[in-house]
């Protein structure tokens, strides 16, 4: 078969990759090289943007909106934002809904405001390897050792190339911080430390209330943990109980902040109704520029999980895709949203893994290899005379 030999060519190909003590390292710098390769080259009109950003930001220090609001947070966090200042944000607008996304505003408290436009995404930049390195120890955790380590590099390097992977650290100068969101989160499946799981909890709440809503596939994971050849089974764990402590704690700490400092809640439902409805007209397009081809992943697990008659596993995992993928819609960037969501990449690949064969495994993941790489990521996507595909 034509595909067979193509696998056994590529793994020929690439095998100076996965061999030695640190290959997982080699996979995971080889998946942001690619991510910069493919993604600049589809659109060079990014390196105008980062020319804008390097010559107005940086070398002159004249902010965008964005960075002066974190500025402007970092000295007092609600002064920009308490009832009857100066500022008329629109609801609408990205500014409007960083109230209580203060994440970036404490690292710049802590560390200073000479340059933060600058070293924040330097930052990203520098935790961007680790997280993809995390990505990798967690599938190959999932897939096991024995495996045969293409699939993790198809896996890999797939997910490197969507936003959620490589999309959100390296192209996000403006900054909407969502990277530390995603390795936050990533970090709350990885420890099994209690007091561990409930600080990284709150930091990627505080950095994007989209991190909340999502969190709900945190608390899955440690309830399921369907790892090796355990059947799936729902149970007790203290680590999901901290994640919930931590969310009840976020929502209590933002109720009390409201009524403090007399501010506006960031909660407008004709607003995000009306959001909704504007995104179905191109659900597809914002639906699929969540995970790209892994939606091919995502798919096969929860068809499996139904034939398999795994059906409470199916209801939990049907029911936080529909809950992340609902509130994702109620923004414009629906896509960013969804991206939120991607631990159930992780949970896909453990269904995967369990009920497929090696071989049949290994053919998903080179359509979703491929499809990812061939699918331009949409944020910070730029039309010229226009914003951004989000």
């Amino acid at each position: 078969m034509y595909l067979d030999l193509l696998l056994l060519d590529l793994e020929k190909r690439l095998s100076f990759l996965l061999k030695g003590k640190y290959w997982l390292w080699k996979i995971t710098l080889v998946s942001v090289l690619l991510f910069v390769v493919v993604d600049f080259s589809g659109n060079m009109g990014k390196l105008v943007y980062f020319k804008e950003f390097w010559n107005t930001s940086v070398k002159q220090q004249q902010l965008d909106t964005v960075h002066e609001i974190v500025r402007s947070q970092s000295e007092d966090y609600f002064a920009f934002f308490k009832k009857g200042a100066s500022a008329d944000i629109s609801s609408y607008r990205h500014e409007a809904k960083m109230k209580f996304r203060l994440f970036l505003p404490t690292l710049v408290r802590i560390f200073g405001q000479n340059h933060f436009a600058l070293w924040l995404y330097l930052l990203a930049l520098a935790l961007g390897l680790p997280y993809l390195y995390l990505v990798a120890k967690i599938s190959l955790k999932i897939l096991g050792e024995d495996t045969n380590r293409i699939l993790i590099l198809l896996f890999v390097v797939g997910f490197g190339n969507l936003y959620a992977g490589g999309g959100s650290f390296i192209l996000d100068v403006v900054p909407y911080g969502d990277f530390f969101a995603f390795f936050f989160l990533l970090l709350s499946i990885y420890s099994r430390n209690l007091l561990a799981i409930f600080i990284c909890c709150q930091c990627a709440f505080w950095v994007d209330e989209r991190a909340l809503i999502n969190a709900v596939y945190v608390i899955l994971w440690w309830t399921i943990m369907p790892f090796g050849n355990k059947e799936f089974s729902i149970k007790f764990s203290f680590q999901a109980l901290s994640v919930f402590i931590s969310g009840v704690v976020y929502v209590a700490l933002r109720q009390y902040l409201i009524a403090s400092h007399q501010l506006d809640d960031t909660v407008y439902m004709e607003e995000f109704i009306g959001t909704f409805y504007e995104n179905l007209k191109m659900v597809s397009l914002r639906v699929w520029g969540g995970f790209d081809g892994f939606w091919l992943l995502v798919v096969l697990g929860l068809v499996i999980l139904f034939r398999e008659k795994q059906y409470k596993f199916l209801l939990a995992l049907s029911a936080s895709l529909i809950i992340s993928t609902s509130f994702a819609l109620i923004a414009f960037d629906a896509n960013r949203g969804i991206s939120y969501g991607f631990i159930v990449l992780l949970f896909s690949l453990i269904i995967c893994k369990k009920y497929l064969s090696e071989k049949e495994l290994k053919y998903v993941l080179l359509v979703c290899f491929i499809v990812s790489i061939l699918s331009p990521t949409l944020n910070k996507y730029r039309i010229s005379g226009a914003g951004q595909l989000m």
